[in-house]
């Protein structure tokens, strides 16, 4: 089955495979209403699905969340942050360009600028 023979909801579950099921509904329904309230724990969320398990834990504190690293907390590396971006490109319909990536240091960068990409 191709891309074209698949759902939207397929195509989001396979791109957020390994994130919790209240992650897909969330993106499921930023793709059907185009609300952007969910987008910080939708971001959260995939991120830390690739985030190794030894720092995950770092994900709890909400209100210290936004300021992760993504290198130096989280130690991910470009290849991880490439992977990252496709999910997200996948499960909420954009393009994200991938210079602009490598820029982003933080979570709330990255949610920051996937919000200001959803409102265009």
């Amino acid at each position: 089955m191709n891309t074209k023979d698949k759902s939207i909801a397929e195509i989001i579950r396979e791109a957020f495979r390994g994130c919790d099921e209240e992650t897909i509904l969330a993106v499921i329904k930023y793709r059907e209403t185009g609300e952007i309230d969910n987008i910080p724990e939708i971001v959260s969320s995939v991120i830390k699905r690739y985030t190794e398990p030894d720092f995950r834990h770092l994900f709890k504190d909400i209100n210290k969340r936004g300021s992760l690293n993504l290198r130096e907390d989280l130690e991910l590396d470009s290849l991880t942050l490439f992977e990252i971006v496709v999910a997200l490109e996948e499960g909420l319909g954009l393009n994200i360009d991938d210079t602009e990536v490598h820029q982003l240091e933080n979570l709330n960068a990255v949610t920051e600028y996937i919000e200001n990409l959803l409102k265009k």
